[in-house]
């Protein structure tokens, strides 16, 4: 049972998350953005952890996906923060939100 109390959070180029997901999901094509919803605002419903001979460890879940009886199958690759590198991602990604809602503000107001 995976824990709702768990945030993964993964920084992927577009090219890199298109070739995951045709690699995982070989035999089913589904949509990006309906991946990316189902990725950001779904709980999995199976966890497991993968082999891996990588210094990082890999979580394998599985999604329910809208209108398909095939689960969405994705890999999340996990790697240990020790305490500088984890305040510098809350703080990089404080400043990025901080930026995408200053943008939005002065979108509003024109």
């Amino acid at each position: 049972m995976l824990l709702k109390t768990v945030d993964i959070n993964e920084t992927l180029a577009k090219d890199v998350f298109q070739q995951r997901l045709k690699t995982l999901n070989a035999r089913v094509k589904f949509p990006e953005d309906a991946v990316r919803l189902a990725l950001l605002k779904s709980d999995p419903s199976h966890a497991e952890f993968a082999d891996s001979k990588h210094e990082s460890s890999i979580l394998s879940l599985k999604y329910s996906m809208v209108n398909t009886a095939v689960p969405l199958k994705w890999n999340w690759h996990l790697s240990p923060l020790n305490n500088a590198q984890f305040y510098r991602e809350v703080c990089m990604n404080s400043v990025s939100t901080a930026g995408g809602l200053r943008d939005q503000v002065s979108f509003l107001i024109e």
